[in-house]
């Protein structure tokens, strides 16, 4: 076996030789649900309710990373059961890329890759129903945006990336996105 402009050569017997490109180690990054998200009540300010910021358990803010686990359906950010506001869906879009880009940073996944193969699950608290698609939009963007941000990707188009299956699981009350990458060297 010989090393060839980053592919090894694993037969050079046959015409033309047999050639595979050389990959790195597979890398997966998760996100995983700390606290439930839970309003604090209304108080009350000269006779007025006023809306209170921060979850009731751990005081953290809605977008802290502690609430973030499995990504929100796009239906509820696209739909007539959400706001449709493009807003809403740029601000968890960004936000997801700014974590996934942490996530990634704290691996020892190298940079300048020539391509990078995503599988991912997601973990849901509950056996509700949910369509695949509406659930990878979010993570898939996000990912495909920290890995070219980060510069582990040049583009995040076909050529350098794939998104693959997206499988889902159940586990009572727990919340979570895993991502496992198969990185291609140059």
């Amino acid at each position: 076996m010989s090393l060839f402009d980053g592919e090894i050569v694993v037969n050079e017997r046959v015409d033309p030789p047999l050639v595979v490109p050389v990959t790195a180690e597979p890398v997966m990054i998760e996100v995983v649900r700390a606290c439930h998200f839970k309003a604090k009540p209304p108080e009350e300010v000269k006779g007025r309710k006023v809306k209170r910021r921060g979850c009731a358990r751990c005081g953290l803010g809605k977008g802290d990373i502690a609430h973030m686990g499995a990504p929100p359906s796009f239906n509820a950010l696209a739909s007539g059961q959400g706001s449709g506001n493009a807003m809403v869906y740029a601000g968890l879009k960004a936000r997801w890329q700014e974590v996934l880009t942490e996530r990634l940073a704290a691996t020892d996944l190298p940079k300048g890759l020539a391509h990078v193969l995503v599988e991912g699950e997601i973990t849901f608290p509950d056996r509700g129903r949910r369509d695949q698609g509406n659930f990878r939009v979010i993570v898939e963007k996000a990912l495909g945006d920290a890995l070219v941000e980060g510069w582990w990707l040049a583009d995040d188009s076909w050529d350098f990336y794939s998104f693959g299956n997206l499988e889902a699981r159940y586990v009572k009350g727990e919340s979570a996105t895993r991502l496992y990458l198969f990185p291609t060297l140059p």
